[in-house]
């Protein structure tokens, strides 16, 4: 999810958006969070 709406925007904003990616919440305790997000990311 967090890939597809970074997607959408333009271009030239991704890297910052990328760079900014604050996670919150229960479901942040799930194990190997981690790294499915930076496989997913990458």
């Amino acid at each position: 999810m967090v890939i597809n709406c970074i997607n959408k925007c333009e271009g030239c904003h991704h890297a910052e958006l990328y760079s900014n990616i604050l996670l919150t919440g229960g479901p942040t305790s799930e194990p190997q969070l981690k790294e499915r997000l930076q496989k997913d990311v990458q």
